[in-house]
């Protein structure tokens, strides 16, 4: 190569080691010419080889060399003894040589060995959340679980680490931040029993600092599905926000105090004849007094409108005829 330039030289250098490749992957050459990596320490050849396997030959893009570089494909294309010499075995340090700073060590479905420790996977954890997404609290809580640890290459510490757990993972993240239950899909085995979803239950309303009247305006199953509560719900108590409030707070509500009062609640005639007299009575109010406050107006503030408005069509006289027929002829004209 006498009187060549050194870029005419290294064109020619590189594509004669380019031939001798192509010439080994068909079958024409068995191997590199003796002294082939020695004579290189700067990689050059190396380099050139990897990324020439990767972009003309495989033609790859970036989700597919994450998916597939190991070193068994790298033995499968004759590079093997290379990758052992410069790099240690180590794909990762060979794709990082041929293309500088373009994967993560953490990308590749084929991580380094041991690469993975606790400290390191909290370390990409935060990345993801913080710096890469800049996920808010509320957007995690929908987001967050296995399926987007795996997406985010977090699945093999996850399962080292925390016991394929992604509420763990997250936990030793950000301690005490967030409770199992709060998330869109809740952790596995995070409902155990009865008795910790009501524990859970109490601790949401007394946290949220509502009272008896707060929660007769609020409670219904869309609050109970926006504190997290509808695995718990179905699993424990038949899908019946009701049931689950008077389980937690036995003889504290009635099903017709709520604003959302239950499906079901006002279906029977004789039950609500039964409910109304008992609410009268318990009241200590005469007919008269009833009368006198208006018999619509009442049955509003008791939460009974609906079963008056169905059953007797609004009118005082029907409902009060039957509530005690042997006393309503005395108010008849009122």
């Amino acid at each position: 190569m006498k009187g060549l330039c050194n870029k005419e030289r290294g064109i020619l250098m590189k594509q004669t080691i380019v031939e001798i490749y192509e010439e080994i992957l068909c079958g024409k050459r068995r191997r590199f010419p003796n002294g082939t990596w020695k004579d290189d320490p700067q990689k050059e050849i190396i380099k050139l080889l990897t990324r020439h396997l990767v972009n003309n030959i495989l033609k790859w893009n970036d989700k597919e060399i994450k998916e597939k570089w190991n070193f068994e494909l790298i033995k499968k294309w004759k590079l093997g003894g290379a990758c052992c010499m410069y790099f240690k075995d180590s794909p990762y340090q060979m794709l990082n040589t041929a293309f500088p700073n373009r994967f993560e060590p953490w990308e590749l479905k084929s991580t380094p060995k041991n690469y993975w420790t606790k400290e390191k996977a909290l370390e990409v954890l935060y990345y993801w959340i913080e710096e890469k997404e800049q996920l808010s609290r509320e957007e995690l809580l929908v987001m967050f679980n296995h399926k987007w640890l795996k997406e985010r290459y977090l699945d093999s510490p996850l399962q080292i680490y925390w016991n394929s757990s992604p509420y763990q993972i997250l936990n030793e993240a950000y301690p005490n931040q967030f409770q199992p239950w709060e998330f869109k899909k809740a952790a596995n085995n995070c409902w155990k029993s009865k008795e910790e979803s009501l524990k859970v239950f109490r601790d949401i309303v007394q946290n949220l600092n509502l009272s008896t009247k707060d929660m007769k305006e609020q409670y219904s199953l869309r609050w109970v599905i926006q504190q997290g509560l509808r695995a718990p719900l179905n699993k424990f108590f038949r899908d019946s926000p009701y049931e689950m409030l008077n389980a937690a707070f036995p003889g504290q509500f009635n099903p017709w105090d709520l604003k959302d009062a239950p499906n079901r609640t006002w279906m029977n005639k004789g039950e609500a004849i039964t409910i109304i007299r008992n609410e009268i009575e318990t009241s200590s109010i005469s007919i008269s007094e009833l009368y006198g406050m208006g018999v619509r107006k009442w049955m509003i503030e008791k939460k009974m409108i609906t079963p008056f408005s169905k059953f007797w069509k609004d009118s005082p006289v029907k409902i009060l005829a039957e509530l005690y027929p042997e006393n309503i002829k005395n108010h008849s004209n009122i």
